[in-house]
C-alpha cells in the first residue's frame, strides 16, 4: 500500500521552501486555508499545532515544519486522515 501522507501533500499543495523563497507565495500564511479544506472533507487536526518556521540566529536559515502551540499530551493523536482523502493504490475500504 502506498500512502501519500500530510507532509508530502503540504509540499505538494503549497511548495518547498526553497519554491517559498523564490516566490511572494507564503506556506506558512496559506495553511490556514488547507485546515479548512481538511476539515471540511472530513480530515481532523489538532487546533494546538500549525505550521512555521524554527528560530534561528542565522537570518539565512529557515526550517519549515509542525510547530505545537500549547502543551500536547504524549499519544495524542494529532491529525486524523479519513480514507476518503488518502491517495493510494490499496482498495479504500480496507482501510475504515
Amino acid at each position: 500500500m502506498k500512502l501519500l501522507l500530510l507532509p508530502t501533500i503540504l509540499t505538494a499543495v503549497f511548495g518547498s521552501a526553497s519554491a517559498a523563497k523564490d516566490s511572494q507565495y507564503d506556506p506558512i500564511q496559506n495553511f490556514p486555508a488547507l485546515v479548512e479544506w481538511f476539515t471540511s472533507h472530513g480530515g481532523q487536526i489538532d487546533p494546538r499545532i500549525t505550521l512555521g518556521y524554527e528560530p534561528s540566529t542565522n537570518p539565512k536559515v529557515r526550517i519549515r515544519g509542525m510547530i505545537a502551540t500549547a502543551h500536547i499530551e504524549p499519544e495524542t493523536v494529532l491529525i486524523h486522515t479519513p480514507a476518503s482523502l488518502m491517495i493510494s493504490d490499496f482498495d479504500r475500504n480496507h482501510c475504515e
